[in-house]
């Protein structure tokens, strides 16, 4: 087959044409049955034309043209290194620095691959149900899904980059699960490779009763120009979990970090994001925390900073059971214009369906403030130094 050009609007009619082995595609992939669910959804609506996007420049995404061809898949050279990192995940492939494999009796980590036996990857199909989002196309086209799972009771930590190193341009899916063990306690640094093409990645995180996961994820601030990525993370919160996560990034040519977490009892949610944007970079964010038991409290901070031509928008939901009494739920968005070129758009939405919680949420749009930068004019710091130290006091505070 000769090179394909195709975007992604076009893809849901090339999925069993023989261009890429998929989940769909592959009858005993352990996804099939959910790839054809998402399959079938996807016939009776393009997720493209899903007005969850409707402030999120989709466009740019939708119109990008991918190249697929039918030779095998060399490796770019070119890219970032990948030796700094313990576990890495790249278009249906996972594999582990072998210096930092960690064994010991009882197990206490494993690869989840399709391509071993009793992987036990069929058993999350039920939490991979069609979205109607673009994450779907992630279920139905990637090659295979992988993941990683700690063993209960266990106290672990990782560095793991989803790369993009193979030299194409066509897209890259991953469907990736993550499943951490009851009362294990799991720090995670996330690195999202950057690389000229389009890429949709979907991460089902599992976080057991009493477990703990701490999530330092971190944005490629190279090649940024031409990278185009969407990823999605879907968070399950057993009785008693605990989660935390920490985003940073620049943005890029067009970027969705997309986070819906289903939150149980007794559980405690902390969500914070600083996205500094400059040049023509975008950065397209959602935090939806449905909490579905009492007791829980969540706190979601996401701020940015826009400069010159860049595109920032917000979508905030926080979501309250009637069964879920007891929820302290907080939500803030807060963003600093320092151009007039530069555009913020942040939406709130809040869905509470009992009276027995203390729910808030607050989300502005701002420049910087005179009064402080004159005071900081008084100590000596001129324009240039003293607005550097606004932008960075505002993203950490």
């Amino acid at each position: 087959m000769a090179e394909l050009e195709y975007n992604i609007k076009e893809l849901r009619n090339l999925f069993e044409s023989g261009i890429r082995l998929n989940n769909l595609k592959n009858e005993s992939s352990p996804m099939h049955d959910v790839a054809r669910e998402c399959y079938n959804s996807l016939l009776l609506n393009n997720p493209v034309d899903n007005n969850f996007y409707k402030h999120m420049q989709i466009s740019g995404f939708a119109n990008h043209l991918n190249r697929a061809k039918a030779d095998n898949k060399s490796k770019d050279l070119n890219v970032l290194n990948d030796v700094d990192y313990d576990i890495l995940i790249d278009d249906g492939l996972i594999s582990m620095n072998a210096d930092n494999y960690i064994t010991s009796k009882g197990e206490q980590f494993k690869l989840l691959t399709s391509y071993k036996r009793n992987n036990g990857l069929k058993l999350y199909q039920p939490y991979l149900k069609p979205t109607g989002r673009l994450s779907d196309v992630a279920v139905i086209h990637s090659v295979n899904p992988v993941g990683y799972k700690v063993m209960p009771d266990q106290t672990f930590s990782t560095s793991v980059m989803f790369a993009d190193k193979y030299a194409d341009n066509d897209l890259s899916c991953n469907l990736v699960i993550v499943d951490i063990g009851e009362r294990a306690n799991v720090s995670i640094s996330e690195f999202v490779q950057s690389k000229n093409g389009a890429k949709i990645i979907k991460v089902l995180y599992l976080v057991r009763e009493g477990a703990t996961l701490n999530i330092e994820r971190e944005y490629d601030i190279t090649n940024k120009e031409d990278s185009m990525s969407i990823l999605e993370s879907n968070f399950i919160q057993f009785p008693g979990s605990t989660l935390n996560i920490n985003t940073i990034s620049e943005g890029n040519k067009y970027n969705q970090d997309l986070m819906f977490l289903d939150v149980y009892k007794n559980c405690n949610t902390n969500v914070k994001g600083s996205h500094y944007l400059y040049d023509n970079y975008k950065n397209n964010s959602v935090v939806n925390v449905h909490h579905k038991g009492p007791n829980s409290t969540s706190k979601v901070d996401v701020r940015s900073v826009l400069e010159d031509n860049s595109y920032s928008s917000f979508l905030g939901e926080i979501k309250v059971d009637k069964t879920a009494e007891g929820v302290d739920a907080d939500l803030k968005n807060k963003n600093l214009l320092c151009s007039s070129e530069a555009t913020a758009f942040t939406e709130p939405q809040l869905d509470i369906n009992t009276k027995e919680i203390a729910c808030s949420h607050g989300c502005t749009i701002s420049n910087i403030n005179k009064e402080h930068l004159y005071y900081l004019n008084s100590r000596g710091i001129d324009n240039v130094a003293g607005g550097d130290i606004i932008k960075q006091c505002f993203l950490t505070q």
